[in-house]
C-alpha cells in the first residue's frame, strides 16, 4: 500500500505520508490523542501509539485491534519522554508523527512544567530527524501559545500570534510554584518557539506543521477503561447539576474534538501544508449558550443556570484555513448534541 493516497476535501491527494506506512502518536490515550489514533488508522494508516505504561494503552489497543485489526495498531511505552533518547527505539521505521504528549497537570514549579513540555518535544523531532523514514511531524501545541482568551477588550489572533508575555513573566519571578495556569501557559509557547527553532536551525528531512486548539468538546472516543477527563468532563458535570465549571471557567472558544484530530492527520500528510501554524478553533461560546443548548436538548434534565462566567472571550481569531481544510466546523449544538447526557 505504499503508494496509496488518500483524496482531500474538494479533490487533490494526501501523499507525503502515503498510507499503510506507520503513523506515531504520541500520548495515544489522551482525550484528542485517541480520537487522532482513530482519525489516523480510518485513513489507512498503521498506527503506533505511544502511552506512558501499558495499563494506560491496553484499552485503546483492545479498541484499535478489534475496530481495524491486530495488524494496524501497535502499543509501545515511552515512561518518560523527558529522558534523553526516549523515542530512539519506537520512531524506528516511522513515516509521519503525531506528537500530542504534553504535561496538563502541573505540578512543582513552573520550571518543571516547562521543561518536561520542551524536553519531551526536542525529544520527538531530535528522534524524529535521526529516523530517514520520517517524513512529517505535527505538534499539538495550544490557542495559549498564540494568545491568551481577552475578556475587556477586542484583540485579534492569527498563525503569526505569539504570547510571550507569560513566559517572560515567569522568567522575570524566577518561575514560581503555585501558579499551574500560567505555567502550562509558559510551557506550551516555550515548547512550540524551541519546536520552530529546532527545526529553522537543524533543517530536518521532514515537514513541520502545528496545530493551535482552544477547548476540545465532544464525546471522547469509547475505548475499554477511557473516562471523560479534560474539557470534555465539563460538560457531563455541568449534566449531573455541577455548577463549579460555569462559576469559575471563563469561556473561551471551542473546536469539535474530532475536527481537531482530523486537522492533525490532515497536516501530516497533506503536502501542500508546510511549516504552518493551524488554528484549530470553530467559534466563542459561552455558558449561557451552553446551558441553552443543553436545555433544548435534554428538557428532561435539571442543569445548573445563572452562571457567574459570562463574558465571552473578545478574541477574534483568524481561523479560515482550518475551516477551509475541514470544509466547516462542527456546530456547538451538534457538537453537544453528540456527546449525550453520559459517558460512557
Amino acid at each position: 500500500m505504499a503508494d496509496a493516497t488518500v483524496t482531500a476535501h474538494g479533490g487533490g491527494e494526501l501523499q507525503t505520508v502515503p498510507l499503510g506506512t506507520i503513523v506515531l502518536v504520541t500520548g495515544a490515550n489522551g482525550y484528542i490523542g485517541a480520537h487522532v489514533v482513530d482519525e489516523a488508522l480510518s485513513h489507512g494508516y498503521v498506527v503506533r501509539g505511544v502511552t506512558r505504561s501499558e495499563e494506560k494503552g491496553r484499552g485503546l489497543k483492545q479498541y484499535a485491534q478489534a475496530k481495524y485489526g491486530a495488524d494496524r495498531y501497535e502499543a509501545v511505552v515511552v515512561p518518560d519522554i523527558e529522558a534523553e533518547g526516549a523515542y530512539d527505539t519506537v520512531i524506528k521505521g516511522v513515516a509521519g508523527v503525531i506528537h500530542v504528549a504534553s504535561p496538563v497537570t502541573i505540578q512543582g514549579s513552573a520550571r518543571q512544567a516547562i521543561d518536561a513540555a520542551v524536553n519531551g518535544t526536542l525529544n520527538i523531532l531530535k528522534a524524529a530527524k535521526s529516523e530517514p523514514s520520517v517524513r512529517s511531524v505535527v505538534i499539538t501545541s495550544s490557542s495559549v501559545a498564540s494568545v491568551l482568551p481577552s475578556f475587556e477588550k477586542a484583540q485579534k489572533a492569527d498563525h503569526t500570534t505569539w504570547n510571550d508575555v507569560t513566559y517572560d513573566e515567569l522568567a522575570k519571578q524566577g518561575f514560581p510554584d503555585g501558579n499551574p495556569a500560567a505555567a502550562y501557559y509558559a510551557s506550551k509557547v516555550r515548547a512550540e518557539r524551541l519546536a520552530w527553532k529546532f527545526y529553522d536551525e537543524k533543517k530536518p528531512q521532514y515537514k513541520l506543521n502545528t496545530l493551535l486548539p482552544n477547548v476540545n468538546l465532544g464525546r471522547p472516543l469509547e475505548y475499554p477503561g477511557a473516562q471523560a477527563a479534560t474539557t470534555s468532563a465539563w460538560i457531563y458535570d455541568i449534566i449531573k447539576g455541577s455548577r463549579s465549571v460555569i462559576d469559575n471557567v471563563r469561556s473561551q472558544w471551542y473546536v469539535h474534538v474530532r475536527d481537531n484530530a482530523k486537522l492533525h492527520v490532515r497536516a501530516l500528510a497533506d503536502p501542500s501544508i508546510r511549516s504552518e501554524r493551524i488554528w484549530a478553533a470553530a467559534a466563542v461560546f459561552t455558558w449561557p449558550e451552553v446551558l441553552r443548548i443543553l436545555k433544548e436538548l435534554h428538557p428532561e434534565l435539571t442543569l445548573p443556570d445563572d452562571p457567574k462566567q459570562t463574558k465571552p472571550d473578545l478574541t477574534v481569531v483568524d481561523n479560515k484555513r482550518g475551516e477551509a481544510l475541514l470544509g466547516g466546523w462542527t456546530s456547538l449544538k451538534d457538537t453537544l448534541k453528540e456527546m449525550g447526557t453520559s459517558f460512557p
